[in-house]
């Protein structure tokens, strides 16, 4: 028999239980509260049971003291515990610096790029006058010494986000003195840390001299100044033109040059393709692969497939002194030495030979012609190529083909994809505009308004032009574009559009290549495949259009003439692989208007407007 005595001193009520048994009561809410007396006399208050709380989420950013508080191996949100344990033997050791106050961002993101480094330590210098920062990679290992190999690869890593840092950033591209990095190697064996304390800055520096380098560094100031500096530092515009390796595309150029010292002693000889859509350095990888083998001294040729990318690269001096091969030309009928490394950027433009004029891609022989020499042409031949890029008018470059041609004279084939290394930002560009050209068999959603590259809809081609120039007012590069639905090869050609009306490009440039601002002209598919621009205009003609909820092609629309000796199926595709190339060259965003306004309907259920 058990009494409840009710809230507020009520009048009890009495409950038989049998032993081991259980009854159900539904008890009254009052103002105080409820207990249950048992045979024996003892009381027991009855607790409201509550919800489990969940930590708090990790914050990207904090003091030293803060974090040390909130971390709590094994339960933080979304943070694995390995990570735990490694930020908190940083946060540790800067706690035993003196350094409480400092602050650390973690991941943290590097501009305009996928990569996120482990942490970034923000203070002030000593004297308080200026801040501080250190590029930090937590690595731990278990017993014994560190593999030299890891070692090497850590420090390199960290020296290329200080480099970008130091170059992408106002605050720290005149004042490179600010920032630093380190590798932080945390022991996990009981006994060998209780020697060496919570970490070490690389193997060979002590705990005690890691101190001494923190507080050199470091004032035992609040950081909160420091990160703020950080965080509001402009961005400074990289030329596209310098084909500088971003810190995410240095692991893949490792990857591929490692490959390419292998296959120099192979039997039987490879051929390496590298693949990598926009943003994955395909053309930064290919020019440092060319800059390493010349610092060598070895037989190197290189060319590229793309005229427009070529002209770029020549004229900021990227390819003086280098060759090409004489297998390059499409009448070249001699044997080829095969010694030697051979380097062919931007493969998908592969053409058949002697084909001076677009050829049906139905033709096997001619497909493979120009494939058949570059190979033989080298002993190491390497082609970088977008496969996706491929199908133009007359190219038979892609994977297939060159694989196909390779296997054919009895080599092996090395496939290396770039975008397997963290192509950045511009690969899941890429990816989406091929899901709303339906090149890829997958569904599109919304553009999100927040992404880098940014994606923009302009109601009216003027409206595009002035979102173009707003977006370059203080500094970067630009091209207005447009696809082949404007006559091109008259003399006074022009794309007009209303009252709107600007020249081709290359009209311009073949009769006075000072003439016009790059925004006061229109380019061609061929003067821009390859090539980057912070920011890129895209006009859409009639000749790709929305009906019916698909994408239809109008080939009368088109006045591109290497069309005309195309099957209309292969025509059709590419119309559309024309607008995907152009919709991938803006590194920072891309405005797109079509003429078309149901075309303009159904682009701005996906893409947020200027």
């Amino acid at each position: 028999m058990i009494e409840i005595l009710s809230p507020g001193g009520g009048p009890a009520r009495t409950v038989l239980v049998e032993r081991d048994g259980e009854h159900t009561v539904e008890i009254g809410t009052g103002p105080g509260p409820v207990r249950l007396r048992t045979p024996t006399g003892a009381v027991y208050e009855l607790v409201p049971e509550r919800a489990p709380t969940r930590p708090a989420p990790l914050p990207e950013r904090g003091t030293v003291a803060e974090l040390l508080v909130l971390l709590d191996p094994g339960t933080q949100p979304g943070v694995p515990r390995r990570a735990v344990e490694e930020l908190r033997a940083l946060l540790e050791l800067l706690g035993d610096a003196g350094l409480p106050e400092v602050q650390v961002l973690r991941q943290f993101r590097l501009p305009d790029t996928g990569t996120r480094v482990d942490a970034v330590i923000a203070g002030m210098r000593p004297g308080g006058r200026e801040p501080s920062y250190a590029v930090v990679e937590l690595r731990r290992w278990r017993h014994g010494e560190v593999d030299r190999r890891m070692e090497r690869d850590a420090t390199a890593r960290v020296r290329r986000s200080v480099d970008h840092l130091t170059r992408r950033l106002a605050l720290l591209r005149d004042s490179p003195e600010l920032i630093d990095g380190f590798v932080h190697w945390y022991r996990t064996d009981p006994a060998e840390r209780a020697a060496t304390g919570s970490g070490r800055l690389f193997p060979d520096v002590s705990r005690d001299r890691a101190l001494e380098l923190l507080r050199e560094r470091f004032a035992p100031l609040p950081g909160a100044p420091a990160v703020d500096a950080l965080l509001d530092s402009d961005t400074v515009p990289e030329d596209p033109a310098q084909f500088v390796l971003r810190p995410d595309q240095e692991e893949g150029y490792g990857a591929v040059l490692r490959r390419v010292e292998r296959a120099r002693e192979a039997h039987p000889q490879e051929v390496i393709i590298v693949t990598g859509g926009p943003g994955s350095g395909r053309s930064a990888v290919g020019l440092a692969l060319l800059r390493e083998l010349r610092r060598r001294s070895e037989e190197v040729y290189y060319t590229n497939g793309s005229p427009a990318l070529e002209h770029l690269l020549s004229s900021v001096g990227l390819l003086d002194g280098v060759r090409k091969h004489p297998a390059e030309r499409a009448g070249f009928g001699g044997e080829a030495d095969g010694t030697g490394f051979l380097l062919y950027d931007e493969a998908q433009c592969l053409r058949g030979p002697f084909a001076p004029r677009p050829v049906s891609r139905f033709d096997q022989r001619l497909r493979r012609g120009q494939v058949d020499r570059m190979i033989r042409a080298a002993r190491v031949p390497v082609f970088l190529l977008d496969e996706e890029d491929t199908g133009h008018p007359g190219e038979v470059g892609s994977f297939v083909s060159i694989a196909s041609a390779a296997t054919d004279q009895g080599r092996t084939v090395r496939e290396i994809d770039l975008d397997a290394f963290g192509a950045g930002a511009g690969w899941g560009h890429a990816q989406w505009v091929s899901r709303l050209l339906g090149l890829r068999a997958e569904p599109v959603g919304r553009y999100p308004s927040d992404s880098t590259p940014a994606l923009l809809l302009a109601e009216s081609p003027r409206r595009l032009e002035e979102a173009v120039r707003a977006r370059t007012a203080e500094g970067g590069t630009a091209r207005l574009t447009a696809g082949s639905a404007w006559p091109w090869y008259a003399p006074e050609s022009e794309v007009r559009i209303g009252d709107w009306a600007r020249p081709w490009g290359h009209r311009l440039i073949d009769s006075d290549p000072s003439a016009a601002h790059p925004l006061e002209r229109v380019e061609r598919v061929q003067d821009v495949r390859g090539c980057a621009f912070d920011w890129c205009g895209v006009l859409m003609g009639p000749d790709l259009v929305w009906r019916e909820g698909r994408w239809v092609t109008d080939l009368d629309a088109s006045h591109d003439p290497r069309m005309r000796s195309l099957p209309p199926e292969e025509a059709a595709r590419c119309v559309v692989r024309l607008y995907r190339t152009l919709l991938t060259r803006g590194l920072h965003g891309t405005v797109l208007h079509s003429t078309d306004e149901e075309t303009r309907a159904r682009l701005a259920e996906l893409i947020p407007r200027v």
